[in-house]
């Protein structure tokens, strides 16, 4: 499941964690579904058709705050990926294509707030993959996966 469908807009970057474990983690803990609704980015609410999340041997949890610290000692594998700021503002905004002005005040928000989270949850260093997202060949120093 995508942890952005859970954001409560750009400023949950990362108090919506309530949300997830609320209406998705605990179900699951228990072997039931997990359910929630996306938060529509168009309208600023969340809607739409329910999603449902089964309870399932494995269950991938993607989202940059998916491997924080409250959630490590259940996680069986986690990957992190990490590029240079401007390699993943430039992806960013070749994916949303969102290059204006207002667009990249949120971006700029967003990644202080992420380089935050991450130097204080230490994220990188509890990971089981740590992958190089701006590599652009392998030396003896990689393994392609």
């Amino acid at each position: 499941m995508h942890t952005d469908d859970l954001l409560n807009g750009w400023e949950d970057q990362f108090t919506f964690w309530t949300r997830l474990e609320e209406q998705v983690l605990g179900p699951l803990r228990q072997g039931c579904s997990g359910r929630y609704q996306r938060y529509l980015w168009h309208r600023g609410a969340f809607g739409g058709v329910p999603v449902f999340v089964d309870a399932a041997p494995v269950v991938l949890l993607e989202g940059s705050s998916s491997a924080r610290s409250v959630i490590r000692p259940e996680l069986s594998y986690s990957i992190f990926l990490d590029a240079p700021a401007d390699v993943g503002w430039r992806r960013v905004v070749a994916r949303d294509g969102g290059d204006d002005v207002a667009f990249q005040q949120y971006l700029e928000r967003w990644h202080a707030a992420e380089q935050e989270h991450f130097a204080a949850d230490q994220t990188a260093a509890f990971v089981d993959l740590l992958v190089d997202g701006a590599a652009r060949s392998f030396g003896e120093e990689y393994e392609e996966l």
